[in-house]
C-alpha cells in the first residue's frame, strides 16, 4: 500500500558561524540559494507529495519569489520559524496535511543528500516506523573527564554520526515533539525525542557525502561541489 510522506525543512536558522551577511542557506551558487538545491532533491523523490519550508519571518517573501522562479514540482507551503529549531519543526507539523503517515525532516542547510540515500530511509521508515540517515565514526573516539584528560576509549564501531533526513511515522513524531514541549525537554535533533518516548530509529548508512554547511570552508565546498552539478 502506497504510503503518504511529508516533507518538513527546518531552514529559519541564523548560520553565523560562516561568516556571511544573510543566513547560510540563501547564499547563491550560480544564481541559486542553497536552500533551493536541498528543495530540488527533495522534489525528485516521488514518495513525497508536499514540502513545508520554514525560514527566517523576514525572508518569507524571497523564499517565496525563487520558489515561484524556480517551478518545483511539488506543492511548497512557506512557513516563518520560530526561536529554535525544535519549535520550528512543531510548528511545520501542525501544517503537514491529515493525510499524511510519514513526516521526513530535513535541514535546509543539508544540499548534498543523495536521492538514493534518502529512498533507503523512507523504506527504513516504513519497516521500522522511524529512521535516520548515518554514518559510522571514522575516528577514533575518547571520552574526557572533567578536567580534559581521556577517560576512556569508545568502540567507534557502534558509533554513527547522524544526520537528516530523519523520517517518522506522523502520528508518532507529533506525539514526540508535543510531549518534549510540555516536560521541557529540548534536543538537538528529532532522533532524540522519539527516543525519549521510547522509539526505536533504525539507522540508515549513508553513502553519499551529506555534509551540513556550518563554516565559511563549507561554503567554498558548497560552490565547488554544486557548480558542477
Amino acid at each position: 500500500m502506497k504510503k503518504n510522506v511529508s516533507a518538513v525543512v527546518a531552514a529559519s536558522g541564523v548560520g553565523s558561524r560562516t561568516g556571511l551577511n544573510i543566513p547560510k542557506q540563501f547564499y547563491e551558487v550560480e544564481g541559486v540559494p542553497i536552500l533551493a538545491y536541498t528543495l530540488r532533491t527533495l522534489c525528485s523523490i516521488k514518495q513525497i507529495n508536499e514540502i513545508i519550508v520554514a525560514v527566517p519571518e523576514n525572508y518569507l517573501l524571497y523564499t517565496s519569489d525563487f520558489v515561484k522562479k524556480l517551478d518545483f514540482s511539488k506543492p511548497i507551503k512557506i512557513v516563518s520559524g520560530c526561536e529554535t529549531r525544535q519549535k520550528t519543526v512543531l510548528k511545520c507539523l501542525s501544517e503537514v496535511e491529515k493525510s499524511a503517515d510519514f513526516v521526513l525532516i530535513h535541514d535546509g542547510a543539508r544540499p548534498f543528500a543523495d536521492k538514493d540515500d534518502i529512498l533507503n530511509c523512507i523504506a527504513d521508515a516504513q519497516k521500522y516506523g522511524a529512521a535516520a540517515l548515518g554514518s559510522k565514526s571514522a575516528d577514533t573516539l575518547k571520552m574526557s573527564d572533567a578536567d580534559g584528560f581521556i577517560s576512556e576509549t569508545i568502540d567507534r564501531s557502534k558509533v554513527y554520526r547522524i544526520f537528516t533526513p530523519q523520517i517518522f511515522k506522523k502520528d508518532l513524531i507529533v506525539a514526540a515533539h508535543k510531549n518534549a514541549l510540555e516536560k521541557g525537554i529540548f534536543a538537538t535533533d528529532d532522533c532524540a525525542l522519539a527516543e525519549n518516548e521510547g522509539v526505536r530509529v533504525k539507522i540508515t548508512e549513508c553513502m553519499k557525502n551529506n555534509l551540513k554547511i556550518t563554516t565559511s570552508d563549507d561554503i567554498l565546498y558548497a560552490e565547488a561541489v554544486l557548480k558542477w552539478e
